[in-house]
């Protein structure tokens, strides 16, 4: 499937922090906020972030691990570190890095949390927790941010390095609470009199520190008169300044959920959830027939707006045997790519059909149903994804970003590869990849190998694999290149 159209974007925004601001200790903290001479926010791809030596360090000291794999100390606390952006902030006195994590086991669909690493700089000393957020109230607003209402709480970790070692025991305790540090800028978006959560766009001279008080079951002393269980907590004490505090953050935002609903998936869930409605299933099992792998055209459909509010699969126009003519509304779409048998001067008829996404398909993905979602502002970059399905196997590709801009020498020369990489696979090697399985376990990572290299896809795509076997659910994998060896690639169920 091939399509170039030009790139419109706005970025859907999703997320944030509710405060509770207390007036006396406010005066106090932002008069020495005021003497701060640095204030500084910035956005980092965790993989990039972990090439400087600083962040390396502490993440190392929390985990105990000299690679950005996934370490024991995610595994004993259930949850993995995206590979998304890093919020860093520094002050005169501090800086932190928070990221998103995602946990092994979803207990609501709602909330999302944030791993905050810490460090002081005078006294070098660190400290790191998780902090979980309910919103209530999101709004979209200026300098690719948002504005937020909701719960949150903080919570201690289970750290094989800096923390205390008995700071996983959480006590059932919702009036606990300690103050941390947020970053909003006041900058006005669209005539609104709202601030909102800082982001690395927000100039300078706009940001500024909000004082939050978060439920912290951590921090409740169930030894005096403020437990818990009395119903009267100890208050808790008020900061001077950000290293004062139980932190400084900003939140960073996972994905909006299917449908614009404010349910806040990773992909993994989301395509996950997209693709096991009865409306697709019935036409994904229609694609998913060996007359349309031997069919002289491909076939798809494309998720797309009725004329009445709703959405519904729209049948897509075969343009030549191996391209489909996407929708200009369209909001993500599955098609199949079928076989090419080819007939060589040697007498030996070869199936040289490119059993997985092909940069076509990834073309239209990006220029344009990706533009088409963060336009009009309803949907995710998560709802917008590519499901390819063969007779050698099924793959989807989903963005994990809300803008993607390939230069065109750079498209190019990712195309040029495919071919020749896909040749090399389907062709020269035929007789070393002679099996499906073979085929379809180069050619993933090949096409994530590429990914990789190119400049403005790197870090932007997710690649899943598909298992239909089970009538009743599509199942997915993510597949990605293993951190210490590109030549392997792992495997996550979702």
């Amino acid at each position: 499937m091939k399509q170039k159209s030009k790139h419109t974007l706005k970025k859907l925004l999703i997320f944030g922090i509710a405060f509770l601001l207390a007036s006396c200790s406010e005066e106090l903290f932002d008069e020495a906020i005021e003497s701060s001479n640095k204030r500084a926010i910035k956005e980092v791809r965790f993989n990039e972030l972990y090439q400087d030596s600083k962040f390396k360090n502490l993440i190392e000291k929390v985990s105990h691990t000299s690679n950005a794999a996934r370490t024991s100390f995610e595994n004993q606390n259930g949850f993995t570190i995206s590979d998304g952006f890093v919020k860093v902030i520094e002050t005169d006195s501090v800086i932190s890095y928070t990221m998103l994590i995602e946990r092994d086991v979803v207990t609501d669909t709602i909330s999302f949390e944030n791993l905050v690493i810490q460090e002081n700089k005078f006294n070098t000393s660190e400290k790191a927790y998780s902090i979980k957020y309910t919103p209530t109230i999101i709004a979209p607003s200026g300098d690719d941010s948002f504005y937020y209402e909701g719960t949150e709480e903080i919570k201690n970790l289970a750290f094989t390095g800096f923390n205390r070692a008995d700071s996983n025991a959480i006590e059932t305790a919702s009036n606990c609470s300690v103050y941390i540090v947020q970053v909003w800028c006041s900058k006005p978006y669209n005539g609104q009199t709202k601030h909102h959560i800082a982001g690395a766009n927000c100039d300078i001279s706009t940001q500024y520190y909000k004082l939050v008080s978060i439920i912290s079951p951590d921090d409740c002393d169930l030894t005096n008169s403020g437990s818990p269980n009395s119903g009267t907590p100890d208050a808790p004490q008020e900061p001077t300044g950000p290293g004062d505090t139980g932190g400084i953050t900003s939140p960073v935002k996972p994905n909006q959920g299917f449908g614009g609903s404010n349910v806040f998936n990773t992909p993994c869930q989301t395509l996950t959830t997209a693709t096991n409605t009865a409306e697709y299933k019935a036409k994904f099992n229609g694609l998913n027939q060996p007359d349309k792998f031997t069919a002289p055209q491909e076939s798809g459909f494309a998720l797309v707006p009725n004329t009445t509010g709703g959405y519904y699969n729209q049948d897509l126009i075969p343009i030549g045997t191996t391209s489909l003519k996407p929708p200009s509304n369209g909001i993500n779409f599955t098609h199949v790519h079928n076989n090419q048998p080819t007939l060589y001067p040697n007498g030996i008829t070869i199936d040289t059909g490119v059993k997985i996404l092909s940069p076509g398909d990834i073309d239209v993905l990006s220029n344009n149903m990706l533009n088409n979602n963060t336009t009009n502002g309803t949907f995710a970059p998560s709802d917008t994804f590519a499901v390819m399905i063969s007779n050698e196997g099924i793959f989807a590709i989903v963005p994990t970003v809300d803008y993607i801009f390939v230069l065109k020498e750079d498209y190019d020369n990712f195309d040029f590869e495919y071919y020749l990489r896909s040749l090399e696979i389907l062709v020269n090697k035929r007789d070393i990849y002679n099996t499906a399985e073979k085929r379809k376990k180069a050619l993933e990572k090949m096409l994530l190998q590429l990914i990789d290299e190119t400049p403005g896809l790197k870090g932007k795509l997710e690649l899943f694999e598909g298992n239909a076997s089970d009538p009743t659910k599509i199942k997915w994998t993510k597949k990605s290149l293993n951190s210490s060896n590109p030549n392997n690639v792992d495997q996550t169920p979702c």
